[in-house]
């Protein structure tokens, strides 16, 4: 009897898995394959993104800590209004500021502060249109400024 060769397809062969150009030889399967499941793959670990929530919320007291350093104080005047006019020689000039550190001048002239953070000045008036220069900064702040017009009748 002869035996003739007969080339086997690899498409209806049940031994061939895989073939690629990469790799010009099959890969032979001989019985089922048993895998490990690959591991879910998170672009961001548990871990990693509680990190970087904290070091947001670090960056971001730092950022105000530093933006309310170097922030001229805020002033409230109470009296006098703009545009005040009166009759009167003198006026209490009053007002607060929000930083107990914060140094306060009038007219170029330091003015103390209370426990409460208030001033108050007496002011000598002349007739006509007076310009009264509130100014207040901290040590390492910028300096804000308020001008009050006052005429005096």
């Amino acid at each position: 009897m002869a035996f003739t060769s007969r080339k086997i397809e690899e498409k209806s062969s049940p031994f061939l898995k895989e073939k690629s150009f990469k790799n010009p030889r099959p890969r032979v399967f001989f019985g089922p394959e048993i895998t490990k499941p690959s591991p879910r793959r998170l672009i961001f670990s548990k871990n990693f993104f509680i990190w970087l929530v904290v070091l947001f919320v670090v960056l971001l007291y730092l950022a105000f800590s530093l933006i309310s350093l170097f922030a001229p104080p805020k002033i409230i005047i109470y009296s006098p209004p703009e545009n005040y006019i009166t009759t009167e020689k003198t006026i209490t000039l009053s007002g607060k500021v929000n930083n107990h550190e914060a140094i306060v001048t009038i007219n170029n002239q330091i003015v103390g502060l209370n426990e409460k953070n208030v001033f108050e000045e007496k002011i000598s008036l002349l007739p006509g249109v007076n310009t009264i220069k509130i100014s207040c900064r901290k040590k390492f702040g910028q300096e804000r400024t308020i001008f009050r017009q006052i005429v005096v009748k």
